[in-house]
């Protein structure tokens, strides 16, 4: 998961995939602090294969539901912050 290229200057919420190194610790910080994001598939849970299904959900979360337009608000608000 690189998610430090780009997606705070332009306010975008995240879809974090962590696979390893810093990026679970970088996966909470955008999910449980930040609230910018959400996990495609938990780190616990990384000996799963991801399926189609959890990225589709993912990117409906993100893009056609409430939860995904708070996501984009506090995204677009550290945006403006930074």
């Amino acid at each position: 998961m690189e998610f430090m290229h780009g997606e705070y200057f332009f306010g975008v919420p995240i879809a974090a995939w962590p696979m390893h190194s810093d990026q679970p610790r970088n996966s909470q910080l955008v999910t449980k602090y930040l609230k910018i994001g959400l996990n495609v598939r938990p780190w616990a849970r990384r000996d799963e294969h991801v399926t189609s299904e959890m990225v589709e959900n993912a990117v409906k979360t993100l893009m056609d539901s409430t939860e995904g337009d708070d996501m984009r608000k506090r995204a677009a608000d550290l945006s403006n912050a930074i």
